[in-house]
């Protein structure tokens, strides 16, 4: 069997997304493939939902204060591919004939009958036969689609955060200083998805025709999230709320 890696191929291809650049500024250039979405609550509304939040959960005793309001954007990767492999795949062919046939002659070349010996491997009880070396010609395509947030893990293609893009340069000028690093990289991910689409046959003797790994939707989107320290002027205890820039809910810790 070939052993050479899957034609790679990328479709469309990763394209920029951000702002437009502005007469007399210069524009922030953003990785290929990223997205940068719009923020969509503003940093005084998220200061209200992240105390209303906090107050909901502390305990009586506790005299909260607000310390900081931060606001950083939580990368997340989106990627869909498709697998194809052509391929022959060698097979014996058992073909059952009459017990008084001695031979089977097929584009002139004869075929002896297989007789029942007892142990004998490939012999069917009650059964006589012919074998006849073959090849299944076999296409295979599979399809699959995932995200994956920034501490790594899997998620459904449908829990990562979708938008506007942001286009205001000033903000996407500050982007680079707020944007937390992911913990898989976009490498890594790329070959999660290559491990569960690939369907490569594993007999050593199999003839590969084609094989192709064609990725049709890469983006790594930067979603907003706001992040408020609250403490206990009591105990100096620390709570931390993470309020979601694009909906305005809580997020989990």
């Amino acid at each position: 069997m070939r052993e050479s890696r899957p034609q790679t191929r990328i479709f469309p291809s990763r394209g920029t997304s951000g702002g437009t650049k502005a007469k007399g500024q210069s524009q922030t250039q953003l990785a290929s493939g990223s997205l940068v979405l719009k923020t969509l609550i503003n940093e005084p509304n998220a200061k209200l939902l992240a105390t209303k939040y906090i107050q909901e959960i502390s305990r009586k005793e506790e005299e909260l204060i607000l310390e900081s309001i931060d606001k950083y954007y939580e990368p997340f990767f989106l990627i869909s591919a498709k697998y194809s492999v052509d391929y022959f795949k060698p097979r014996d062919f058992k073909i059952k004939v009459g017990e008084n046939v001695r031979e089977v002659v097929i584009y002139g070349k004869s075929h002896g009958v297989e007789k029942k010996r007892g142990g004998i491997v490939g012999i069917v009880k009650g059964r006589r036969q012919i074998s006849l070396q073959g090849e299944e010609h076999i296409v295979l395509d599979t399809r699959a689609s995932t995200g994956f947030n920034m501490m790594g893990k899997e998620i459904p293609p449908g829990l990562v955060p979708h938008g506007r893009p942001e286009r205001n340069p000033e903000i996407l000028k500050e982007f680079d200083f707020k944007k937390r690093i992911s913990r898989i990289t976009h490498d890594n991910a790329m070959n999660v998805v290559r491990r569960r689409i690939s369907r490569r046959p594993s007999e050593s003797k199999s003839r590969i025709v084609s094989e192709i790994f064609e990725i049709y939707e890469d983006q790594e989107v930067f979603s907003p999230v706001y992040e408020a320290r609250f403490r206990d002027v009591s105990s100096g205890h620390l709570r931390i709320a993470r309020i979601d820039g694009l909906t305005g809910k809580l997020l989990s810790s």
